[in-house]
């Protein structure tokens, strides 16, 4: 038995994946509701799609409705109460919703589109988290080397200039561990 996802599985997956304890605060903040998680959700507007390409008014009401959506989450985030990452997932992930199930409807698709922050971006915000994180690393480690570097030369130059010092006398004048000292001086055979 095969199953196919849908945008709906693939946003509410990685919301579970990538904000998870956001998902029922988010929702009831954004939506002005009270969910528990114990309710069933679903996309109440796409009945309504018809009703929106023939009535300028109505598609005006879902625009609004969407505007609302997206004040709402820019005030969670100008308070803090959801970081800019969590904040351009909901409207990614949002927008990736509307690009399936408005697909025959151009006019809402655009229309929301436009409320909600322009062209799908593929989720941009995840790539720029994980490049930046990477970065991160690249750099934690580099610093990481050089600082080991440094200081296995600075517990060389003190055994070297006295080797009676003991270990933990070399550690502490040096803000290091004993383990440290003994590492070094097991490299150096000292």
């Amino acid at each position: 038995m095969s199953s196919t996802s849908t945008p709906y599985d693939d946003v509410f997956r990685t919301l579970l994946n990538d904000c998870s304890s956001l998902i029922l605060p988010v929702i009831n903040e954004v939506f002005g509701e009270c969910y528990t998680g114990e309710e069933e959700i679903i996309f109440s507007y796409e009945d309504q799609f018809w009703e929106y390409v023939r009535h300028a008014d109505r598609l005006e009401e879902l625009k609004a409705e969407y505007g609302r959506v997206r004040a709402r989450l820019e005030a969670l985030s100008e308070s803090q109460k959801i970081d800019e990452y969590t904040k351009c997932t909901i409207i990614d992930m949002s927008n990736k919703v509307v690009e399936h199930i408005a697909a025959k409807y151009d006019q809402i698709r655009e229309g929301v589109k436009s409320v909600m922050g322009g062209k799908v971006l593929d989720y941009e915000a995840k790539t720029i988290r994980n490049e930046g994180r990477q970065e991160g690393i690249l750099k934690g480690r580099q610093e990481g080397i050089q600082e080991g570097i440094l200081l296995t030369g600075k517990i060389f130059q003190k055994v070297k200039s006295n080797s009676g010092y003991k270990n933990e006398q070399i550690a502490k004048e040096l803000g290091c561990t004993v383990e440290d000292v003994k590492s070094a001086r097991k490299m150096f055979d000292l």
